[in-house]
């Protein structure tokens, strides 16, 4: 309802402007009136009324004294109002319409101060409208959409006039005007002395401007009185373009107030209307285009309240409770998260909109979430481990509690650096790196096992000092054996992850060229530099000095061709992508060999991203 009226006046102000034409001014509608009304002060046509205009005067210029509708004796008696001329000697000619629009004028302030109640139901193309509304003394007004049972209510409140809309499903209140010393007095005032400032109307001034407007322009006014209830009817029969208007006024007046408001017209095909015998053919065809509109207004002492005014404090919130869906299960925070806080009106199932604080006790003990505020949101950060109690309080000091928990990051995942060798000389030594997902975990510690203790006769098994390393040392074996080590992450034991590695039986003493290669390391290259070591019979290292790029690979040489052949190659640290050892491609046959009977120089190729890069390597002293 909010979007559909504003106020009982701004509705009647928009449905006038839905007319045909618009509306003119009443000032301007005055002006013109005694040239477009049939009877006006210098006809000499007598209106079909055998009133005396005398007695309009009586009604129409008559101040609100009584409270009642109702007619009294009290009416005083002006005749300004409803004079066809300032000659009294004309006045016999009955009223005018410029009588009518001055009626309608004071009816209209009058209606400011007096009204206290009314109805206004209206159907435009189709467009029906049907309220009530009423106006009290206690600086409220309140309108009903008597179709959908909507609600606004207008109040003061201080400085502020507020409105409250409430229907069926909801309520929501809000200031639309604040008084300060640029407002207008009678604007302030004016909500609720009648629903009329600049952009809305009182009924009389709808009226009006109906009266002005295409649908009554010209036509004849009647009058009538019974019992001190003036009734100022017009008919208008007029045609436009291709269509014929049919249309009838009937208003009724006591002590210069309207009390009530009939409009009909009604729009036919203009090959349906005789003219001459002004009356419809039997064809005559009713178009799409009508209005209609009967309103009454009643004037009687205002209430101070009764049983439709909206009672604020049936919707104000009475319990809420504070959500936790932002919380992990358990009502738990991790050390440097942040959430919105949020909460859930659990009473009255319609509410008013409330705000709620956390006040300077609302988290205890302090020091483990913080609370920070941005407008009416608050977002709570976890600061330290514990357990701290959180208190939400709304504006009436409702309040709603629970405990929060914070507690460390807990590891995620867990993963063996997938670089690591898989197979190990008898002897060897190799060192595993794991991580422990996320990055902002604090524990990063975590276990190292074999996983059948039988496999620690093939190796060692030996974790570094700051728990990032885990160590295998292949024993000399006979035979080839495996073993499978399984990591588990002390934070969450539920996350694993395993390697297996071959260790490799000890082979015979290495004879011819491979002999003299064995524990020697060769060095040389400009760039990259080369540090090149045979470990054993069947493993090396080389190291990228110039990149920090380290490699280990296993290898054999040729006696007879002196040929090195790599395998096996993985890079074990280092992350520079533009220099690389790839020993086993197809593409360094016959480029890697040894270069004289003592093995004290060997012949080296490296790649790039411009290429290959050959060196030749010498023993280091």
């Amino acid at each position: 309802m909010k979007n559909k009226i504003l106020s009982l006046g701004l509705l009647l102000t928009l449905l006038a402007a839905c007319e045909t034409s618009p509306a003119p001014s009443s000032s301007s509608s005055a002006a013109n009136s005694s040239s477009t009304v049939a009877t006006s002060a210098d006809d000499s046509t007598t209106p079909s009324s055998s009133a005396d205009s005398s007695s309009l005067a009586e009604s129409t210029s008559h101040s609100p004294t009584s409270s009642s509708a109702t007619p009294d004796s009290s009416s005083a008696t002006d005749s300004s109002s409803f004079s066809s001329s300032p000659d009294s000697a004309s006045a016999s000619s009955g009223p005018v319409e410029s009588d009518l629009i001055s009626a309608l004028k004071e009816s209209a302030a009058q209606e400011i101060a007096g009204n206290d109640s009314g109805t206004f139901r209206s159907e435009k193309n189709g467009f029906a409208t049907s309220l009530s509304y009423t106006i009290y003394s206690s600086d409220k007004a309140l309108i009903i959409d008597d179709a959908s049972e909507e609600k606004i209510q207008y109040q003061k409140t201080g400085n502020d006039v507020e409105r409250i809309t409430l229907t069926k499903d909801s309520i929501d209140k809000e200031v639309i005007l604040t008084k300060d010393e640029n407002t207008d007095e009678e604007r302030f005032e004016g909500y609720f002395s009648s629903f009329t400032y600049n952009d809305v109307s009182t009924i009389s001034n709808l009226v009006l401007n109906y009266l002005t407007d295409f649908y009554f322009s010209n036509g004849s006014l009647s009058f009538s009185e019974a019992d001190q209830i003036y009734t100022v009817s017009k008919k208008v029969e007029k045609e436009k373009a291709d269509r014929f208007y049919d249309s009838v006024m009937s208003l009724k007046f006591h002590g210069g107030r309207l009390l009530s408001a009939h409009i009909d017209s009604k729009a036919y095909d203009k090959n349906g209307y005789d003219f001459d015998a002004h009356q419809l053919k039997d064809n005559a065809q009713k178009l799409n285009e009508s209005l209609t509109l009967d309103s009454s207004l009643t004037y009687e002492a205002r209430k101070e309240t009764d049983e439709n005014l909206i009672d604020e404090s049936k919707y104000r919130v009475q319990s809420f409770e504070i959500l936790t869906e932002h919380l992990h299960e358990g009502k738990y925070l991790y050390v440097g998260e942040s959430i919105p806080l949020e909460v859930q009106v659990t009473a009255p199932a319609i509410y008013l909109s409330d705000t709620f604080s956390i006040e300077d006790d609302g988290l205890n003990p302090t020091g483990i979430i913080s609370a920070s505020k941005t407008g009416n949101a608050y977002t709570l950060t976890a600061l330290a481990v514990g357990t701290t109690r959180l208190t939400v309080t709304s504006s009436l000091g409702k309040t709603a509690s629970i405990d929060i928990t914070v507690t460390e990051v807990p590891p995620t995942g867990i993963e063996i650096y997938s670089g690591a060798l898989t197979e190990l000389n008898p002897g060897q030594r190799a060192e595993y790196k794991v991580d422990i997902q996320p990055a902002t975990v604090k524990d990063k510690t975590f276990k190292a096992e074999f996983t059948d203790p039988k496999m620690a006769d093939y190796a060692t098994l030996d974790l570094d000092t700051d728990n990032s390393k885990f160590i295998l040392t292949a024993k000399k074996l006979t035979k080839e054996q495996s073993v499978t080590v399984k990591v588990t992450a002390n934070g969450n034991t539920a996350l694993t992850d395993q390697i297996t590695v071959k260790i490799k039986a000890e082979e015979a003493a290495a004879s011819g060229l491979a002999s003299k290669m064995i524990g020697k390391t060769y060095t040389g290259g400009s760039y990259p530099k080369v540090e090149l070591t045979f470990t054993d019979t069947t493993t090396g290292t080389v190291t990228l000095t110039s990149v920090k790029n380290t490699y280990t690979f296993n290898w054999t040489v040729d006696d007879e061709t002196k040929i090195i052949t790599y395998t096996n190659v993985k890079r074990i640290s280092g992350s520079n992508d533009n220099y690389y050892f790839m020993g086993d491609e197809s593409s360094y046959d016959k480029k890697q060999e040894v270069l004289d009977d003592d093995a004290t120089q060997i012949s080296f190729v490296s790649s790039s991203k411009k290429g290959l890069m050959k060196a030749t390597l010498k023993v280091k002293a």
